[in-house]
């Protein structure tokens, strides 16, 4: 089972942290098998709301 992050601020508050985090969540070996990151960058507009974007 893999839990989840989730990873949010201001649009640009903490943009480069936020990438650093996922890409080395991602990239290790050890933390990839154990979470999934999830952050709004990377949805497309779908006329959901953001509730049930992160909650799915």
């Amino acid at each position: 089972m893999k839990f989840k992050i989730f990873l949010s601020s201001n649009r640009k508050e903490f943009e480069n942290e936020r990438e650093f985090v996922k890409r080395e969540i991602e990239q290790d070996y050890v933390l990839n098998r154990f979470f999934d990151v999830f952050s709004f960058e990377e949805t497309s507009a779908s006329g959901k709301t953001s509730v049930e974007l992160y909650s799915h």
